[in-house]
């Protein structure tokens, strides 16, 4: 194409060097990469030695084409790639969603849309993302079958460490106008001539009943309202009575799938301040799955207190992003400066605090590993691809263990799981966390890398499915 840049890349095993020939390069988008030694006004075709940092055994694949919107993470990976000194990288256009055709030898390292699914599917290529994952991305999907899942499993951390969750859907709201609706117990509801709140009133039922359990136990819990397949923060309201409910509903018809949690309103704070923790997760091939042990602890800009200001109590980057206390240096933090917080402002000792933090990622590697186990036989919501893999965001808020039989004072809730996360999100601070991963991620699924316990890795292998059995 013609806004395109290619870097051809030759693997020399015996010299550990490679030949870089420049065919095309728009300098919009990338500049090439400085050879060791430049030699003035060298031709197009000149061969140059490159510095680099080679694997330590050929790759699996060798030709990529590299295809990515976000300038921080296509200069990331195009960067890695090229440290690895064994890829044919050519770089695409960066723009439109209309998939691409590459060669079926070629690795696909691109935006979701402009992969070629239309072969993928059928296993021709390979990609940096699966083509069905609806029952990760979209949070009611995530709810529903994790809570299927905990039905038969009842000993699932799951259970008990997801937010209590309603789902809401506000389709037949919207679109019926003369005809009966079938609801989700099956019953039939005529919606003929009934106003827009007293539909909702109705598609609200589920959670009115829960409202209705808390009452009766005398706990006042607050609620927060997300749309079920939008990320970044947006749309996020928190309420506290069903009349707020069914305005923010009333208000959005635009939307039509909701989730509505419990709030967790007695988080841990650092520097008395919330936070949610990202962590990283590569699924890979049909399917091995990865938690990448270097997470971040993402914090608001804002002091925490009872008052509903949404920049102190909506940790989500790209919100916090908006408001003018925001100071990133101040605000990514990671699980050392838990620990230390933990003995600063907490009290702990430093053994208990170390245990402490050593169970929120114990929580952590388990919950990942059971939410994958959710999935298994489900490929009209989850279908992993052999050959392909791909990144997850996966967030986790800390709150009080209101267990009295455990030894922990804090607990780990999953939140939720964001495909294609947004890596440019991680900052500054947390830009060597996402190479780091970017990397072992090369080598695991391009590099011919296999994960072995106790070898260095940051991965930790959470999940893997052998001869149709999870484990």
């Amino acid at each position: 194409m013609s806004s395109s840049s290619s870097i051809s890349l030759r693997w020399t095993k015996k010299y550990n060097v490679f030949d870089a020939y420049t065919i095309k390069t728009s300098s919009y988008f990338l500049e090439p990469p400085l050879p060791s030694k430049t030699p003035s006004n060298p031709p197009p075709t000149s061969t140059y030695i490159y510095s680099s940092k080679p694997l330590p055994h050929p790759p699996t694949i060798t030709d990529i084409f590299l295809d990515i919107n976000e300038p921080y993470t296509l200069n990331l990976i195009h960067s890695i790639l090229k440290s690895k000194a064994c890829y044919n990288i050519t770089l695409g256009a960066h723009e439109g969603d209309s998939p691409v055709v590459v060669d079926s030898s070629t690795f696909q390292f691109s935006e979701y849309e402009r992969c070629n699914w239309s072969s993928l599917r059928i296993g021709k290529g390979r990609c940096s993302n699966f083509c069905v994952r609806k029952g990760l991305s979209r949070k009611a999907q995530m709810w529903n079958y994790s809570r299927r899942y905990c039905s038969k499993n009842g000993e699932s951390i799951l259970k008990n460490n997801i937010p209590k969750t309603i789902v809401i859907e506000t389709w037949s709201v919207f679109e019926s106008d003369d005809n009966s609706v079938v609801m989700g117990d099956g019953t039939r509801v005529d919606f003929t001539n009934l106003s827009i709140p007293d539909r909702l009133k109705i598609v609200c039922g589920d959670f009115l009943q829960m409202q209705e359990d808390f009452f009766k136990e005398n706990k006042e819990v607050t609620w927060i309202l997300k749309p079920s397949s939008i990320n970044r923060g947006a749309g996020i309201e928190i309420f506290l009575v069903f009349e707020q409910l069914l305005e923010f509903l009333t208000s959005t018809p635009d939307v039509r799938e909701w989730v509505v949690s419990v709030y967790i309103d007695d988080p841990l704070l650092l520097n008395n301040r919330k936070f949610h923790i990202r962590a990283y997760v590569l699924a890979r091939g049909d399917l091995t799955c990865f938690f990448y042990k270097d997470v971040l602890c993402l914090c608001s800009g804002t002091d925490y207190g009872d008052d509903l200001d949404y920049f102190a109590h909506i940790t989500n980057t790209c919100y916090q992003s908006l408001d003018e206390g925001f100071n990133e240096e101040e605000c990514v933090l990671n699980l050392d400066d838990v620990e230390r917080i933990l003995i600063s402002d907490y009290g702990f000792n430093e053994l208990k605090a170390k245990k402490e933090v050593e169970n929120i990622m114990k929580e952590m590697l388990e919950l990942t590993g059971d939410l994958f186990k959710c999935y298994k036989g489900e490929s009209n919501v989850y279908a992993p691809l052999s050959g392909c893999f791909e990144h997850y965001g996966f967030d986790f808020m800390i709150g009080k263990n209101s267990n009295p039989n455990s030894e922990f004072e804090y607990k780990t809730y999953l939140l939720e799981v964001n495909p294609g996360p947004d890596f440019k999100q991680s900052g500054r601070k947390g830009e060597g966390v996402v190479r780091g991963m970017l990397e072992e991620s090369v080598d695991l699924c391009l590099g011919g890398g296999e994960w072995r316990e106790d070898e260095g890795w940051r991965f930790e292998k959470v999940y893997e499915k052998e001869e149709g059995r999870g484990k």
